[in-house]
């Protein structure tokens, strides 16, 4: 036997020939490169466990290379003719790079552009992405988890997303807008829903101790579970130290026993957070840009202002909107010195505020660009209340005092939203009980040289005592939208209304003024005003004018148009509702369909 030995072929080197015929081998033959094999990764870091199973995953196909090696040991067998070995062996081989890892060629993209791109991704995918790198791990945690917590979420959905906030630091550090809503129980049970009646297994009838214990149960059970949400929402707000928008609402019902002696913690921790005393080693709100608390009817007569006052102090504060303050008179506690407040817009909705208030909170802001507030007594005074809650006292209101402020702000002001609404019978008694009812006028605006929008009462902007022509004295120069809202509580006469509306067609000398909304109240008849030849006026010298009819109307409220032969109407452009409702858009409270969805915390 010779020495040397023969190379050994297996079996997938070769082709099975046909019946009869014995195998043999090429002249020539070069082996086939064989594959180098891969570092195992069971040492190896998770993250690039990860990376380098999608590679391996991803490269799926064999070498060019060995298949015309192994096409070229077949022919050798005599599968092939050489003209068709050549020409298998002439085969163009693709010469484009194979991307290693498809998933991972995001990570050469540009952050920002990442960002729009992954807006479009599932939760599924953004989870599945954010295990191939860290760069896409970032990215996509904050597509995740920078939304937070809104009511557009379902209520599962919510729940786990809030235990995973309070959970992991790194992913609440993600969150930039929170929406919190607290819905407590009443334990009262003359006014909580009753239980449903559990029948009994052997048909039989439960005792009075028996039914007695179960409702007490059930009862409890319930006030813990809306409890226990309550503080989670605690937590999540604790963890999320930079969060930049954030909106509370408290629809919670606590027996009267209990308001006074209940702390409600998120009150503290933005309280602590300005006065700078953290809860915790980690500063809070550090990056609130935006602040709306909207406090319920049962909460708004025992959740001070008082207490909510240092809030204004946030360094990084400069859109606050509060919704459903009561106050009944001056606060001698406040908590905000004057001009310690960076508040750039300002926004008061649904408040019964005594007008020194008002005041004190204009001259806490160092300088406002939008202003609005809206005074109204409805579900706000309750004269047969509480006597120890300030809803059972009536808030005096002027525009005079709420003026005096407002001169602060004059080089700045940008746009001012007022609005005032009460019941001429409310009235009525709260005068005979000796309150002073009497509201006032803001006083002449000629000297606001920013101010472009406006929306008042007529009486706020003409005095009782002023010509109706005299309008546009009172008016600033650059004003270009003007609101105007007359109702039957107006003391200027129907008769002379028109005039005060002609008169901005006719003193136009130096003014801006491009569009005007007429808002009358349904207690008030269109055809007593007089506007006919008002707005034809109007018209003539290029003012864009509308006359609207709604009970509750300002601005960002649904508007139905008044539709009659006696006023010819101008349509407002399509950029009128947007640059009127700037800055005092209301929040949607649309309720969303449950979402069943998961989310990874990983």
């Amino acid at each position: 036997m010779s020495n040397s030995q023969e190379p050994v072929i297996s079996s997938y080197m070769l082709k099975r020939p046909g019946r009869g015929s014995a195998p043999s081998l090429a002249s020539t033959w070069t082996p086939p490169t064989a594959r180098k094999r891969k570092t195992g990764i069971a040492n190896q870091a998770p993250s690039a466990k990860r990376v380098q199973s999608v590679s391996i995953a991803a490269n799926v196909g064999r070498d060019e290379d060995a298949e015309i090696a192994l096409v070229a040991i077949n022919a050798s067998a005599g599968a092939k003719t050489p003209t068709d070995l050549a020409l298998v062996k002439a085969k163009p081989v693709s010469t484009k790079p194979r991307p290693k890892n498809p998933e991972a060629c995001l990570v050469a993209l540009p952050t920002e552009l990442l960002d729009g791109i992954l807006e479009y991704l599932s939760r599924k995918s953004l989870s599945c992405l954010s295990r191939v790198s860290r760069k896409m791990h970032e990215v996509a945690a904050l597509c995740l988890y920078g939304e937070g917590i809104n009511r557009a979420m379902g209520e599962r959905r919510r729940r786990k997303l809030t235990n995973t906030i309070c959970r992991n630091p790194y992913l609440a550090n993600m969150v930039k807008n929170i929406e919190a809503e607290y819905v407590i129980r009443n334990l009262d049970w003359s006014t909580f829903r009753k239980p449903a009646i559990v029948q009994r297994k052997d048909g039989a009838q439960w005792t009075g101790e028996e039914q007695a214990n179960m409702t007490l149960r059930r009862i409890e059970d319930e006030i813990d579970i809306s409890g226990r949400d309550a503080r989670l929402l605690d937590m999540a707000l604790n963890a999320a130290t930079k969060v930049q928008s954030l909106v509370i609402r408290d629809k919670s019902r606590y027996p009267t026993i209990w308001h006074e002696k209940h702390d409600f913690w998120w009150v503290e921790l933005l309280v602590n957070a300005a006065i700078d005393k953290p809860v915790g080693p980690t500063k809070r709100f550090e990056s609130l840009k935006t602040l709306n608390i909207s406090l319920g009817i049962h909460i708004s007569g025992w959740l001070r202002l008082e207490r909510l006052s240092p809030i204004l102090r946030l360094e990084s504060l400069e859109d606050a909107t509060f919704s459903g303050l009561v106050e009944s008179e001056r606060i001698a506690n406040w908590g905000c010195p004057e001009d310690g407040s960076k508040i750039k817009k300002l926004a008061l909705e649904n408040s019964f505020l005594h007008s020194d208030v008002v005041a004190q909170l204009l001259s806490s802001c160092k300088a406002l660009t939008h202003c609005a507030y809206a005074y109204s007594s409805t579900n706000n005074f309750e004269p047969y209340g509480d006597q120890y809650g300030c809803k059972s006292q009536w808030a005096e209101h002027s525009w005079a005092v709420i003026g005096e402020q407002l001169q602060r702000h004059k080089a700045t002001l940008q746009a001012l939203n007022l609005f005032y609404d009460t019941d001429r019978d409310v009235l009525r008694s709260v005068d005979e009980a000796g309150y002073d009812t009497e509201p006032k006028d803001l006083g002449s605006l000629g000297d606001f040289a920013q101010l472009k929008l406006l929306a008042a009462p007529i009486d706020a902007l003409l005095p009782h005592d002023a010509e109706p022509s005299h309008l546009p004295k009172y008016l600033p120069k650059g004003l270009e939208s003007l609101d105007i809202r007359v109702d039957a509580l107006t003391r200027l006469e129907p008769a002379r209304f028109g005039a005060a509306i002609e008169s901005l067609a006719t003193n136009r000398s130096g003014s801006v003024l491009r569009t005007l909304h007429v808002s009358v109240g349904d207690d008030i008849k269109v055809d007593d005003l007089q506007l006919l030849g008002s707005v034809s006026t109007l018209s003539t010298v290029g003012l864009k004018a509308l006359v609207t009819q709604h009970r509750m109307h300002r601005l960002g409220h649904p508007v139905k148009e008044i539709h009659g032969d006696m006023l010819d109407q101008a349509e407002f452009s399509d950029s009128y509702d947007e640059e009127m409702a700037d800055g005092f858009d209301d929040e949607s409270g649309d309720d969303f369909d449950d979402d069943e969805s998961e989310v990874d915390d990983d």
